[in-house]
């Protein structure tokens, strides 16, 4: 009698052991899928055909395009391939970027999550409220929305040219880098060293714009934009 007690107590603790077990494995799942569903929340994407997941790197191909929207920026990224991995990167070839700064157009780009910052390469094309500017690479800092644009700066109406552009977008103003050449019907002007630079700023007053452009650049703006200047030599 008492060793069929034993084995009856045995029994007891097993079931009860598994029942704790249950329990845990439960709670770790809805964690898990909790804190996945939040991170997930931050990308919002609709592929245009199939859909591959790496369990080995974490990351999903899209390797017929799609569409990403990064909830955090409010950014709409499109490319006819796409590679992300949430939380981190989104990378896109022939890709298409609309923002609140305007749109980017490359034959690359790559969102960085976590800087919140866009890199575009290649004949990358700018177009902003009031800007049209091509080059071969834009870094855009989403959070203080300021784009560094650099090699072979072309831009039309006005027709700009230079080695490199600071835009600030929030202000309408930017920093054309020499050498550079300026030009907005008969009125021309040009720098030829690196070191030479030209204000420019723009609005909008019904429906016409205007630009202002100085080599006499207030002091808090240079200081500001110009800090931009290590991102533009880096290659960051």
């Amino acid at each position: 009698m008492a060793k069929r007690f034993e084995i009856v107590a045995s029994i007891t603790s097993g079931v009860t052991l598994s029942a704790r077990w249950r329990m845990l494995v439960t709670l770790l799942v809805v964690s898990v899928a909790t804190g996945l569903a939040s991170e997930f929340a931050a990308l919002s994407v609709t592929p245009y055909g199939q859909q591959n997941f790496d369990l080995a790197t974490n990351t999903t191909t899209l390797p017929q395009g799609g569409q990403v929207i990064d909830q955090n920026s409010n950014v709409i990224l499109s490319g006819d391939f796409v590679r992300y991995q949430e939380g981190v990167f989104v990378e896109l070839k022939d890709a298409l970027v609309e923002g609140a700064f305007g749109n980017l157009a490359a034959p690359d780009i790559e969102l960085d999550i976590d800087a919140q910052t866009l890199h575009a390469r290649g004949e990358v094309h700018y177009r902003g409220e009031e800007l049209v500017i091509q080059a071969l690479s834009v870094i855009f800092l989403l959070e203080p929305d300021v784009a560094i644009v650099r090699g072979d700066v072309f831009g039309n109406a006005p027709r700009l040219e230079g080695a490199s552009l600071i835009i600030d977008t929030e202000a309408q103003q930017a920093i054309l880098i020499g050498p550079y050449t300026y030009q907005d019907g008969p009125f021309t002007l040009s720098g030829e060293s690196n070191d030479d630079l030209l204000w420019v700023r723009w609005q909008e007053d019904a429906g016409i714009s205007s630009f202002q452009v100085t080599t006499d650049i207030d002091a808090d703006v240079r200081e500001r934009l110009m800090g931009y200047l290590s991102l533009v030599s880096s290659g960051v």
